[in-house]
């Protein structure tokens, strides 16, 4: 089993594969790590509202989805 820090590398090293990186990842990560249950660990998403935070997990999980399809189709 992985820990929470090897996990959020594997992470890291699959967006990067999606070519997501930079802000774009950074944006993302804390939202991924919710739904994962990795915990927030920079407290990015203490103040965020419930409905806020559902539309960017559905964006994060939108994102991820249309850069993996344009890498090829499923």
């Amino acid at each position: 089993n992985d820990n929470g820090e090897e996990m959020r590398g594997k992470l890291a090293g699959l967006l990067a594969d999606l070519g997501l990186e930079g802000e774009e990842a950074q944006r993302l990560m804390p939202l991924l790590y919710h739904v994962l249950g990795l915990g927030d660990p920079d407290a990015t998403l203490q103040h965020v509202e419930p409905e806020q935070l559902r539309r960017q997990i559905l964006y994060a999980v939108r994102t991820i989805i249309e850069r993996r399809l344009a890498l090829s189709p499923l």
